[in-house]
C-alpha cells in the first residue's frame, strides 16, 4: 500500500506524456479522492488507536503524502487548462484551497489561481464601436 500513491502518481504522468489527457485527469482525481482523503490523511498524521492492529502516527509519511496532494492537485489542473477547460481548473484550484492540510500560503496561492482562471474563462465583452 505504502507504494500505490507513489505509482498512481507516476501511471498519471506517463498518461500526460502519450497524450491521454482523460486518463491522467481520472488517474489524478483518482489520487486526491483516495490518497488525499481526509481520513487516509488523518491516520497519518494523528495514527488510529482502534485499528487492528492500532496504527501509530507517521508524521514523515503525512507529510510526503500531503506534498504528493499539492502535487496532483497542480498536475491536475495543469493538465485541464492544457485541454482548454479553464472553469474546471478553477474549481480543482478553489477545492485545493478549503485543504486545511496544506500550508496557508499555499491555500491562497490556490485561491488567487483560481480567480486567474475564472478570469481566463470570462468570455470577452464585445468592443464599443
Amino acid at each position: 500500500m505504502d507504494d500505490a500513491p507513489e505509482a498512481a502518481f507516476n501511471s498519471a504522468w506517463a498518461y500526460r506524456q502519450i497524450d491521454e489527457r482523460a486518463k491522467a485527469i481520472e488517474i489524478y482525481e483518482l489520487f486526491i479522492a483516495t490518497y488525499g482523503s481526509d481520513a487516509c490523511l488523518a491516520v497519518l498524521q494523528n495514527g488510529d488507536a482502534q485499528a487492528e492492529p492500532p496504527v501509530a502516527p507517521n508524521e514523515r509519511k503525512y507529510e510526503e503524502r500531503v506534498r504528493h496532494l499539492g502535487a496532483a492537485y497542480e498536475a491536475l489542473t495543469d493538465v485541464l487548462v492544457v485541454v482548454g477547460n479553464y472553469q474546471r481548473a478553477a474549481d480543482v484550484f478553489e477545492t485545493a484551497s478549503k485543504v486545511e492540510h496544506f500550508a496557508e500560503k499555499s491555500r491562497h496561492a490556490a485561491i488567487q489561481k483560481a480567480k486567474e482562471l475564472r478570469e481566463m474563462a470570462a468570455p470577452a465583452a464585445p468592443s464599443q464601436p
